[in-house]
């Protein structure tokens, strides 16, 4: 029996990303299988700092990936590009 998710946890770190193609990338499987990255917090607690510079997509998600950066900070710089296909509250 195959899993139908994947999931990630690493909250409350601070990730830095010079000049490398993505900061955080979370893909699923054709649809099949999804792809969770966690790196949310709390109202008392911040989450995750991503921050990112360089030329590609500095969060990236596809086939049912999520990235999840509730109450995290992030920065990019430069030429960086972040898309947001779904937004929940």
């Amino acid at each position: 029996m195959l899993e139908k998710e994947r999931k990630l946890v690493q909250k409350y770190n601070n990730i830095k990303v010079e000049d490398g193609g993505t900061a955080i990338a979370s893909v699923g499987n054709d649809g099949t299988t999804n792809s969770k990255v966690d790196l949310s917090g709390t109202a008392t607690t911040p989450g995750s700092t991503v921050e990112y510079n360089g030329k590609g997509y500095a969060l990236f998600s596809k086939d049912n990936g999520e990235i999840d950066l509730s109450y995290g900070t992030f920065n990019f710089k430069r030429r960086s590009y972040w898309i947001f296909n779904r937004c929940r509250d």
